[in-house]
């Protein structure tokens, strides 16, 4: 039987307090899609991004001096949050990370829902072909009302 000893050296970690605002403005839009539905309006989008991303500088700056407040180094992580938060929120959005976890969280959140799909896509493009071809009973200006969301 082989017994395996473990010991334990304690050891301090310190993190500079750029790098965990850096990390938690990285992590906000994130968190920001996560909490708002895709169809969410941009205001409350931009509300919850700031919202989060100052609670993300404030946590990185009492983790950094072991709990106090200190007034200096919280804004300086409160700006760093806010610009990698929006830097990052937009090139997340522009390089389709977002929008993918935005269609795989689409009825979670806060804001408007996205109408349920016949079926998904063939459903959605199949009700267009009925209500084209007069099957589907309503005005002749229906298709006209069908909108397209995009992601």
């Amino acid at each position: 039987m082989i017994v395996l000893v473990v010991l334990a050296v304690a050891t301090t970690v310190t993190v500079n307090l750029q790098i965990l605002s850096l990390v938690a403005g990285i992590a906000v839009p994130f968190l920001t899609r996560l909490v708002t539905t895709k169809l969410a309006p941009g205001w409350l989008q931009v509300l919850i991004l700031t919202l989060l991303a100052t609670v993300g500088g404030v946590v990185a700056s009492l983790i950094n001096s072991g709990g106090t407040f200190v007034l200096q180094p919280t804004l300086l992580a409160l700006l760093v949050t806010w610009v990698t938060a929006f830097a990052a929120h937009y090139g997340f959005e522009t390089a389709g990370t977002l929008p993918a976890l935005g269609r795989a969280t689409a009825r979670f959140g806060l804001g408007p829902r996205p109408p349920k799909a016949l079926g998904g896509p063939a459903g959605v493009a199949e009700q267009v072909v009925r209500v084209a071809a007069g099957h589907i009973a309503g005005p002749p200006d229906a298709i006209a009302r069908i909108r397209v969301i995009p992601d």
